[in-house]
């Protein structure tokens, strides 16, 4: 390393030892991410705790990360938050951090916030969701989840997938009391009406967030070569929403158009516009045990704004939440040819798409109601506090 690059890493070092402080609070969380739009589950819960439980701070690794706006996730809470303003603080290795209680989301987050939780003997509670670096089958990450588990500070896990409570339950020596499934995650779905019966062209979305080439965790792969395959089926369009493009395409096609990634209001009113939402997504890919939830976020956006759901299920999940394939959503594997099949069956019986399509909205709606899932974890954060 030259010496110009090591002054400026000193000199990086020193100013944040000396804008070390003292962050006190009842309820501390730890994110990588907030307050990112994009994520607007999670901007919920944690607003939810900021209005809810007294003396509540936001620990963000974030807080000068540049939004596409070019203004800092920071300066987006507090013009948008301001009633919440000074409760954001930025990470900081060297602050003393003092409170009754932490809390996060994600695996990741728990392996740099246990440091400190054990640090500054904080006792904790946190979410265990699909990604942010679990997985099953992976012995590293289970003896890392059985030493927090096994720490006299660890207070309570809530898990949102039954597959991963029945994984929890089995493999660690956790007790009834400790684990809660609240299944689901706390999206605030807009009051969407559905357009009319589709009479002319189904038109079928693909939506998600891009992480590998081609989108292949995410079925982007299965979703183009459907298309293809209907590409002179003058019944059906595509439509892909996210940071897709032509160069994810692993065959070309004519019939997909693309669209850029919407947030909020913005991205209900799109999925407003079709009439079935696919989703071949696929465990194991990013790595052996990675997993996605079930049905993704976009998915369950797309289900209020009246798209009937084609999703796969790798993990028999829709059992245990109450979702009856044929009636609520259509199940499918990775098989090209089977979901072809499925969607001819549907375009000949359009009564029959907008029966699941609205069974499915329901469901979901039920499901995931963001009230009742925010009260459900607030109590068990303020049973701890």
């Amino acid at each position: 390393m030259s010496l110009e690059k090591r002054i400026i890493r000193n000199k990086k070092k020193i100013i944040s030892f000396l804008s070390k402080k003292d962050v006190k609070a009842d309820l501390i969380v730890f994110d990588d991410v907030f307050p990112n739009p994009l994520s607007d589950w999670r901007l919920n819960e944690f607003l939810y705790y900021l209005e809810n439980i007294k003396n509540t701070v936001i620990v963000s690794g974030y807080g000068s990360t540049k939004l596409n706006t070019n203004s800092s996730y920071t300066d987006y809470f507090n013009i948008n938050y301001s009633q919440h303003k000074n409760k954001l603080i930025e990470f900081n290795i060297y602050h003393k951090y003092n409170a009754k209680l932490g809390y996060c989301l994600f695996y990741n987050n728990l392996k740099l916030a246990f440091n400190f939780f054990e640090k500054f003997n904080i006792p904790f509670v946190f979410t265990l969701y699909p990604g942010g670096g679990f997985r099953f089958y992976d012995r590293d990450i289970e003896n890392t989840l059985d030493r927090y588990f096994s720490s006299v500070l660890f207070k309570h896990v809530i898990v949102n997938m039954p597959h991963v409570y029945d994984y929890l339950i089995s493999k660690f020596n956790l007790k009834s009391s400790q684990i809660t499934l609240i299944y689901g995650v706390p999206i605030e779905l807009p009051p969407v009406q559905k357009r009319h019966l589709p009479n002319g062209k189904i038109k079928v979305l693909f939506s998600s967030h891009k992480y590998t080439p081609y989108g292949i965790d995410k079925g982007f792969d299965i979703f183009n070569r459907v298309a293809k395959c209907l590409e002179n089926d003058n019944r059906f369009s595509f439509s892909v929403l996210g940071g897709f493009s032509e160069k994810d395409l692993v065959i070309q096609t004519n019939n997909i158009q693309f669209i850029p990634e919407l947030v909020n209001n913005a991205l209900s009113e799109e999925m407003q516009n079709y009439d079935i939402i696919l989703s071949p997504n696929r465990s194991h890919i990013l790595q052996l045990g990675a997993f996605d939830g079930f049905p993704t976020g976009s998915v369950m956006h797309a289900a209020n704004s009246g798209c009937l759901m084609m999703i796969t299920d790798d993990w028999d999940n829709s059992e245990a939440i109450g979702l009856m394939d044929g009636r609520d959503f259509i199940r499918i594997s990775t098989n090209v040819s089977e979901i072809i099949n499925k969607l001819k069956q549907l375009a000949d019986d359009r009564d029959m798409l907008s029966f699941i399509a609205s069974n499915g909205k329901v469901k979901i709606n039920r499901l995931i109601d963001s009230s009742t899932q925010l009260n459900k974890r607030g109590i068990i954060l303020s049973k701890f506090l």
